[in-house]
């Protein structure tokens, strides 16, 4: 059964099934701590139009330091018209990845503060109130938040 399983994600994935690239993602950067490998299969799902995909790509490439990259890629979601998107995807993403450790290093943290608006443009526990200064910072910080609640 496990065999059949296998071979039917490998040829979603090798069919560009944005779905299977999404969960491949998920599966290679939280349990195989892959972040090379899940980069790609979540650039693979933003490509196929996966929602999800596209914003963990985006707040990742942010933790990372690629800030264009990644506001590129949270752009295609139109928050500044409906910012009802992001909250979507953070919801879902949130309850896939609810019961798996994230690390957190130094450089994600620093990469995160280099993003904060000084001075701050709008409360920052207060996720419906966003600017193009603030909004990046909060959605990282979102995840931050996240990943260490239980450290």
């Amino acid at each position: 059964m496990v065999t059949k399983h296998k071979q039917f994600k490998e040829l979603c994935l090798a069919n560009g099934n944005p779905e299977a690239h999404y969960i491949e993602g998920l599966l290679q950067l939280f349990l195989e701590d892959n972040i090379g490998n899940g980069l790609y299969h979540l650039w693979q799902s933003s490509n196929g139009n996966n929602e999800n995909g596209t914003y963990l790509y985006g707040l990742l490439n942010l933790a990372l330091g690629k800030y264009r990259k990644a506001k590129k890629f949270l752009d295609k979601l139109n928050w500044r018209e409906n910012i009802s998107t992001s909250d979507h995807c953070w919801e879902r993403i949130k309850n896939s990845i609810r019961d798996i450790r994230i690390e957190w290093t130094h450089d994600y943290y620093t990469n995160m503060v280099n993003l904060q608006p000084w001075p701050h443009c709008h409360p920052q526990d207060n996720m419906a109130l966003i600017c193009n200064k603030c909004y990046y910072y909060k959605r990282l910080n979102q995840l931050y938040e996240f990943a260490i609640k239980d450290d």
